[in-house]
């Protein structure tokens, strides 16, 4: 009986101890895995605080850099002083590179490899530092000319400015990254150029005499926003380094410095989370994620390669007509004035005793700068499109020539519907503008020239009414009439996604083909074998009824800042900021300060979009579930 009692307590001691041991372990594991859980949790956490401390010390180290250039550039300087900033440039390639590292050995720890580009960028950051700083793989000592060489303060900083240029398009991907608005991100980053500009205007070798702060914002809203408008004189008030800040500044602005950095970090990266690409899409008009890349060297090589044929014919005109100009501001004149033409801004850094030669007496000059506008203007879908055409209608030459001529060519839908608006709509409003202009200027500006003549000057003012700003006479001369056109075709601009400002072509032409089916009573608008959906129709209404809220508040606000000007100046003024167009009838440098203010938001409003703009502060909400009965309202 002892026996049988002490064998039934140990069997269940060994199933109690075993038992509490299942329950040990598991607890242990449990206990394990969550200390293990909070501490890579703790870890992951301040990894990603350290990662963006990272990322922030690289944006101040590239500001400095940037700064310290254009001290070197801007202010007058000493042995010491360029002695200095060349350390600072030293120090800042260093920090850089211990970011590389840091960035590289990050990936040890990624499933991914390191791209090829992040390590090649390591090593030239990190050669630079082992041979400016004296050393030498053979000889222990670095050759003194390749030791001087490297630490020539343009050598220095050019390479630190480079690898600057390279971190910021960097953080600009991480930006897109973060859960922010893109039109927020838009419109930051125009205005951080626009900072940027006016600090780089104020400094002594950019102007000539005294240039106050708020002239400085208004020349850089003006270039950043490609209007051409401007409170000063630019070839007397700007130094060359003044003038080359300016043009800088319009191509940035032409071709969004979004796109800028996107495609540069692309380039050298050739990489972009998701996020990235579903942004960039909408930001640079891409058909498709994929396509993100493809459009953006596209949009590049199209303006590299338009302003190189321009400034070349400019280059060859300006010899022929002003030849007592030195080589140098021959090709200045020629390289500024192509940029300026198609990123559709109204300046010129031409003096006013050469103006004459330059543009009113060469009438090559004006189609050449005409015919560069039009491109500009077009925006890039367009031009987009009319490439795509061309080649598709030399791959069926190709085939007809080469190939059997019965075979089957497909034949794809490469320009779109709102690429059909935006071309007729543009040949519809240069033809009919150039012969109003040839007949309400007849008896006034253009009595005494023939009919080739009149022809170009109304084709100049027709097209740079729309978007860039330019003119061949002065407006103060014309008749009430041109003006009165003037403003109207300022207001309609040029095309969606263009160097052009203004409601842009395709709102001006739904507004008509709205109007046009209210009329006949129809309820869709079909064009071109395709029905506008409403959402387009409501934004085209919607951008018309802000633009002119925008004008008349503009308006008002004028008018009670400058009691002594004209009613029509003002109107002129107000409306040729809003639309980025630059024309003016003289009275911009008379303005007050609260005027310039006012112009200055407006051209900013301006380029960046009404709709854009409202879009910033305001987050779109989600429709409710519910229909309500419909009702007329009394019109």
């Amino acid at each position: 009986m002892f026996d049988k009692w002490k064998y039934r307590i140990k069997n269940n001691f060994d199933d109690f101890r075993h038992a509490w041991s299942v329950i040990y372990d598991q607890y242990l594991q449990n206990v394990v895995n969550t200390v293990l859980l909070r501490f890579y949790t703790f870890l992951h956490h301040w990894g990603t605080i350290f990662d963006r401390a990272i990322d922030i010390i690289s944006m101040l180290a590239a500001a400095v850099c940037f700064g310290d250039i254009a001290w070197q550039i801007g202010f007058e300087m000493t042995d010491e002083i360029t002695e200095t900033c060349v350390k600072i440039n030293g120090w800042v390639i260093f920090t850089f590179g211990i970011v590389q590292l840091y960035k590289l050995l990050g990936y040890w720890r990624k499933p991914s490899k390191a791209p090829i580009s992040e390590i090649v960028y390591a090593i030239i950051t990190w050669s630079f530092l082992y041979f400016a700083g004296g050393h030498n793989l053979d000889k222990g000592e670095l050759m003194p000319e390749w030791q001087q060489l490297l630490n020539n303060s343009w050598i220095n900083g050019i390479t630190a400015l480079l690898i600057s240029a390279y971190e910021i398009s960097r953080q600009s991907l991480a930006i897109l990254t973060r859960r922010f608005n893109p039109m927020l991100i838009f419109a930051g980053s125009f205005a951080l150029i626009i900072f940027i500009g006016t600090g780089l205007f104020l400094m002594p070798k950019a102007h000539i005499g005294e240039l106050s702060f708020i002239d400085a914002l208004f020349t850089a809203t003006s270039a950043t926003c490609i209007t051409g408008l401007s409170v000063i004189d630019v070839p007397t008030q700007l130094s060359f380094f003044g003038q080359l800040i300016l043009v800088v500044l319009v191509q940035i602005g032409g071709l969004g410095v979004m796109s800028f950095t996107s495609f540069f970090a692309l380039s050298v990266t050739g990489k972009a989370s998701m996020q990235n690409r579903i942004i960039m899409k909408d930001l640079v008009s891409a058909n498709n994620i994929s396509d993100i890349f493809t459009t953006l060297k596209r949009i590049m090589y199209v303006t590299l390669i338009l302003e190189a044929i321009t400034a070349w014919c400019l280059y060859v005109q300006i010899g022929e007509n002003m030849p007592m100009i030195t080589e140098e501001d021959r090709i200045f004149y020629a390289v500024f004035h192509a940029i300026i033409a198609f990123c559709n801004a109204g300046f010129s850094c031409v003096p006013s005793e050469l103006n004459d030669a330059f543009l009113i007496n060469s009438r090559g000059i004006q189609w050449t700068l005409a015919l560069t506008v039009v491109f500009g203007s077009a925006g890039f879908p367009l031009q987009s499109s009319a490439i795509d055409w061309v080649r598709h209608r030399f791959k069926v030459l190709f085939t007809k020539l080469f190939r059997k001529k019965n075979k089957l060519i497909f034949r794809p839908r490469l320009i779109d519907t709102s690429c059909r608006i935006m071309f007729w709509t543009h040949l519809i409003l240069l033809v009919l503008a150039t012969a109003v202009f040839m007949l309400t200027e007849i008896n006034a500006t253009q009595s005494e020239y023939g009919f080739w003549d009149r022809l170009t000057e109304s084709f100049f003012l027709s097209i740079n009414s729309r978007s860039c700003g330019m003119a061949v006479q002065d407006l103060n001369m014309m008749t009430p009439a041109t003006i009165a056109i003037v403003i109207v075709l300022m207001w309609i601009g040029g095309a969606p996604l263009s160097t052009g400002g203004g409601i842009k072509v395709t709102t001006f032409a739904l507004a008509m083909l709205n109007l046009r089916n209210t009329v006949l009573g129809k309820d869709h608008i079909q064009i071109f074998g395709r029905r506008i959906s409403r959402q387009s129709i409501q934004k085209a209404m919607a951008t018309i009824a802000l633009s002119f809220i925008s004008i008349i508040i503009s308006y008002i606000l004028l008018l009670t800042f400058e009691p002594d000007k004209m009613p029509t100046q003002i109107l002129f003024e107000v409306v040729s900021a809003l639309t980025t167009t630059g024309l003016s009838l003289g009275v911009t440098p008379d303005l007050s300060v609260a005027s310039e203010v006012v112009l200055i938001i407006n051209m900013f409003i301006g380029r960046i979009g009404l709709l854009a703009f409202m879009m910033c502060f305001i987050t779109p909400k989600s429709e409710l579930n519910v229909i309500y009965p419909t009702e007329g309202i009394t019109i």
